[in-house]
């Protein structure tokens, strides 16, 4: 998977951290939709956008993790508060349910990791 903008690939990265624990809870959908305002400004159809984006997770989720490190050198070159605010974002995505599942906080820290920030939560 190829994304097109820095923009795709934080979604991509929100419904990765929403589907850690098996499935994308309505708390959390209702988190993404509102931080997709900010995303896709002016987007008349966001629901259907975070459902393909769901979907397209769904059929490479087996390559997860390859498909973010190959990303993350595509854009590698962002700014730091920029990767903080997505960072912050995904922290409050895997709280939207009140339930933090283990796998979600693994997926978390190996984010955290790769995009090189380093902070105590």
């Amino acid at each position: 998977m190829k994304f097109k903008s820095f923009k795709e690939y934080i979604l991509f990265l929100y419904v990765h951290l929403a589907y850690a624990d098996g499935e994308v809870h309505d708390s959390e959908r209702e988190l993404i939709l509102k931080r997709m305002k900010y995303l896709f400004p002016g987007e008349t159809q966001p629901e259907q956008v975070l459902d393909n984006m769901i979907q397209a997770y769904i059929k490479e989720s087996g390559q997860s993790q390859q498909i973010i490190e190959a990303a993350h050198q595509q854009f590698n070159n962002v700014e730091f508060y920029k990767k903080y605010k997505v960072f912050k974002d995904l922290f409050d995505i895997i709280h939207a349910d009140g339930v933090v599942a283990e796998t979600e906080q693994e997926a978390l820290n190996k984010l955290k990791t790769l995009i090189g920030i380093e902070i105590e939560h």
